[in-house]
């Protein structure tokens, strides 16, 4: 048994892990970007084009994809973080945060290029 299941009561010493590729992040971080103002634009174009219904966009914010990134966090014991060279200014921010919460639930966090 390893000194931090001990520490934490866990029973099984199976870790769980998520790889968490900033490339990933940064794409799906860009598709609610435009998600969200096409989404918006449509709203305001809601005619009907042709007797064609106008197209439905899951309207995901920037807010929603960190917060669903948070609640993975919560259920892994240990996170590699890839392609770090991926994070822009806009969501660096975000996912510092993000990775000290963690980090200070007891999460490892290794950095891998």
């Amino acid at each position: 048994m390893q000194r931090r299941d001990f520490l934490l009561l866990r029973t099984s010493s199976r870790s769980r892990e998520l790889e968490l590729s900033c490339r990933w992040l940064y794409m799906k971080y860009l598709d609610t970007k435009i998600t969200g103002q096409l989404s918006e634009e449509i709203d305001e174009m809601s005619q009907p084009h042709d007797g064609e219904p106008p197209a439905v966009f899951d309207a995901r914010t920037p807010r929603d994809l960190f917060d669903e990134l948070d609640r993975e966090l919560r259920d892994v014991d240990a996170v590699t973080v890839t392609h770090i060279g991926w994070l822009s200014d806009e969501i660096r921010a975000d996912v510092d945060r993000l990775l000290l919460a963690f980090r200070a639930r007891g999460g490892r966090i290794q950095i891998s290029s």
